[in-house]
């Protein structure tokens, strides 16, 4: 039998430029939630070997380099053990009624288990237009050192695993646009995973 859930996206784009901070709200009530999520051990799979992934964006994309995946392996092995995460949280995949009440999460086809932070990571990629709610997102990612090393881990890999796929893309504006912001955003994270990684 099929189940409906109330409301309507929060966006339907990869990258809701028009979404403002308050109608961001239901993605980062999401993130909220799913982090304090638990479930048995073994029920979902490990979804991503970070190490092999790193060295394939490495030696086969030219995404990052040397010293880029050195801090990763660094932040990944600090990172611990890996926890459920729903894989997929775009805009488009979180439902909100009016008022920006939070009403269901869909597309859970790539839930599995991944390094600590993945969730909020990708909110952290999709909504660079919204300074308040990447701080936020970080900030529910939790303060402690696996949970940073996890969070940086994940937005470092959904940040080149982007640059892959719009690199793809067929020539046009909205790839060129798309492409100049996920450069910049990864000038931004390949620094600041360098200085995590220099003080593990």
């Amino acid at each position: 039998m099929a189940t409906r859930l109330p409301g309507e996206p929060v966006a339907r784009g990869r990258y809701p430029t028009q979404l403002g901070t308050a109608g961001a709200a239901p993605l980062l009530r999401a993130v909220r939630d799913l982090r304090a999520w638990s479930a048995p051990q073994g029920l979902f799979p490990v979804v991503w070997d970070y190490p092999h992934r790193f060295g394939r964006y490495r030696t086969d994309h030219g995404l990052i380099d040397g010293r880029d995946e050195a801090a990763l392996n660094v932040l990944a092995a600090a990172a611990g053990s890996p926890r459920p995460a729903h894989g997929d949280l775009l805009p488009a995949n979180v439902l909100r009624a009016p008022g920006g009440v939070l009403t269901g999460v869909l597309d859970w086809e790539f839930t599995g288990r991944f390094l600590p932070g993945l969730d909020a990571a990708l909110l952290w990629i999709v909504l660079g237009h919204l300074p308040d709610a990447r701080q936020e997102a970080e900030r529910i990612a939790g303060p402690g050192v696996p949970e940073q090393a996890g969070f940086w881990t994940n937005v470092a890999a959904l940040c080149t695993r982007e640059l892959r796929i719009h690199g793809e893309l067929p020539d046009g504006p909205p790839r060129a646009a798309r492409l100049s912001y996920l450069r910049s955003t990864w000038d931004t994270v390949r620094v600041r995973i360098r200085e995590l990684a220099g003080r593990l």
